[in-house]
């Protein structure tokens, strides 16, 4: 543990790493806390048919790096090169010197209105309004300078230049960020059969990278070193603009019908699908020539898609016998699973080349359970507190994944 030059504490972390080996850390890294304050309002009334509500909440994050520490990155294109004594390409990363905050304040209202004896309405609206985020006084964003070749001991790299996160929020003020949902609900004539369907809107407000780069991490930071054997090496130049982020935006849907089978037993079909726009992805570039980089950066640029159809059982076999058995077929498509994955774009790019299944796809999941009670009839009166009341359950699941990622 050490002080640089501003008095500021620092903490030092070796890393050894070896792809296809592993690494080694060594020390602690960066001290941090996060204050987080919320507040909400809810009000309901009912009004002849109309199930009313109406309500508001407020939530501040606030972080604070409390340590930071730079990083030196050695790298070798391999252990042959190191071995033979190529020279190492060396990065430097400077990482931002307090801490930033986040604020959002949400207001809704919905309606449940009871049609007829049969039919029943839900709808509502929220409205998510999320102020730019703010950094703390003395805010100094993460800055990348980048050295060229190290020969060893005795030699001194020369400085290439460096890429910096612009200071400031990327994160606009918008009024317009209005999530309507809507939902049915239909009982009808057969017995036992209800069928319900719903929609809606939903913006994805838990989002650390608001805050960023307050909260980039230099371990997670992408590094580069020069390429070998080039020659006449130009500085990168300046990053391009920052881009605006905007709210990840999911419309989701849902219809499903159901069947009481039996008395305290449920059978139903179900339909369900979101589409996802507006989701975080960080996107590089880098100087062809050099293979530096050249910027770095968060975009709203991600999509998704998902789709599914489920069956499920639900009850009572005996009268003490209770399963549930479901089985889901799925497919997860995305541009990225993953917000802090980098993809490397250039010039003319389309996202729509790293369209394929999600990382985390499942085709199939069949789960079933079962739940039985002991009974406690035919047990001696004084064994009936210790032995009665007992229930025993087992859950089975078995899962298909996709055994790689698709193109689609």
């Amino acid at each position: 543990r050490d002080r640089d030059v501003t008095g500021v504490q620092t903490c030092a972390l070796p890393i050894l790493s070896i792809a296809g080996v592993g690494q080694i850390l060594s020390g602690q890294s960066g001290k941090s806390t996060q204050h987080q304050w919320e507040g909400n309002y809810n009000l309901a009334r009912t009004i002849g048919r109309h199930d009313l509500r109406v309500g508001a909440d407020y939530v501040r994050l606030a972080s604070d790096d409390g340590v930071f520490n730079g990083a030196l990155s050695v790298v070798s294109p391999g252990i042959d090169a190191l071995l033979a004594g190529v020279p190492l390409g060396i990065t430097l990363s400077s990482p931002p010197s307090t801490g930033a905050s986040s604020q959002r304040l949400s207001f809704f209202g919905q309606d449940s209105f009871r049609l007829g004896e049969r039919l029943n309405l839900l709808y509502g609206l929220r409205w998510e309004i999320t102020p730019p985020s703010g950094t703390f006084p003395g805010y100094v964003a993460p800055f990348f300078p980048y050295v060229g070749y190290w020969n060893g001991v005795g030699s001194m790299p020369t400085q290439l230049g460096g890429v910096s996160y612009a200071e400031g929020s990327r994160w606009p003020m918008r009024y317009t960020q209005f999530a309507p949902r809507i939902g049915l609900a239909y009982q009808s004539p057969a017995p036992g059969v209800v069928f319900h369907a719903g929609a809606g809107i939903f913006y994805d407000t838990e989002l650390e990278s608001i805050i960023d780069p307050a909260n980039t991490s230099l371990l997670s930071s992408w590094q580069f070193s020069p390429v070998a054997g080039v020659s006449n090496v130009v500085a990168p130049s300046a990053a391009a603009a920052i881009p605006q982020l905007s709210l990840p935006r999911v419309l989701e849907w849902r219809t499903s019908i159901e069947k009481s089978v039996r008395s305290g037993s449920l059978l139903s079909l179900s339909y369900l699908g979101s589409s996802g726009r507006n989701l975080l992805r960080r996107e590089a570039t880098v100087v062809p020539q050099t293979g530096l980089l050249q910027s770095l950066e968060f975009t709203s640029h991600g999509s998704s898609n998902y789709q599914a159809l489920q069956a499920q059982f639900t009850g009572n076999v005996t009268s003490n016998l209770y399963t549930l058995v479901s089985y889901t077929w799925a497919h997860s498509i995305d541009t990225g699973s993953n917000d802090t994955a980098v993809f490397l774009i250039q010039p003319g790019y389309n996202d729509a080349v790293d369209r394929g299944s999600s990382s985390f796809d499942i085709r199939h999941a069949l789960t079933a359970s079962l739940g039985y009670r002991l009974p406690s009839s035919g047990l001696k009166p004084f064994l009936r507190p210790l032995l009665g009341g007992w229930n025993l359950s087992s859950t089975l699941q078995e899962i298909g994944r996709a055994s790689c990622r698709e193109r689609v």
